[in-house]
Order: structure tokens, then sequence, then C-alpha cells
């Protein structure tokens, strides 16, 4: 399948050398296959530009999506959504 938009700009803009942006938009084109595209957006915002992050992730995701979405959307330690991911980058905010 085809990566959203604003998930790609998100990846040019977050990993600024091409041989990670190449790294990272492999990754997450795999994980395309398996996850939604919430999932893959809150991968790409848990790494923060960070490929060892990045990497941490795809792992968790695979291994448990649910802690993915955690992590990016959720404040801790009250369990208050501040994301929604199912919205594109830039319309997240609840």
């Amino acid at each position: 399948m085809t990566l959203p938009d604003d998930i790609i700009a998100r990846v040019q803009q977050d990993y600024p050398a091409q041989e990670d942006r190449d790294t990272a938009l492999r990754i997450l084109k795999a994980l395309d296959a398996e996850m939604t595209a919430r999932v893959l957006r809150c991968v790409i915002f848990a790494a923060h530009g960070d490929m060892g992050m990045l990497k941490k992730m795809e792992a968790l995701a695979r291994a448990d999506w649910r802690d993915v979405v955690m992590n990016a959307e959720y404040e801790y330690p009250s369990d208050r959504r501040l994301r929604d991911f199912d919205k594109p980058f830039g319309e997240e905010r609840t």
C-alpha cells in the first residue's frame, strides 16, 4: 500500500538525511501491511526523529500496537488523551 501523504511529509521533516528517510519509509511501509495509519502515525510521532527510537517503536508495534498508541496519544500518568492519530498530522489535537 501507499503511505498517506501526511506520514511521508512527517518523515521528510523528522529525518533530514536521505539515508535515514529511506530507512524510516522502508520500516513504515513494512508495518503498513499489518497496521493502520493511526499506528504508523503513532510510531513516527513517538520516535521524535530518532532512528534508534523508530526501530524500538516498530518492535513495540509488532509486539502490541496498543502500547505505541498509548505512548503517542495519551499523557502519563493521567491517561488523558492529548492526540488522535486517526487524524492526519497537523489535525491530531483533541
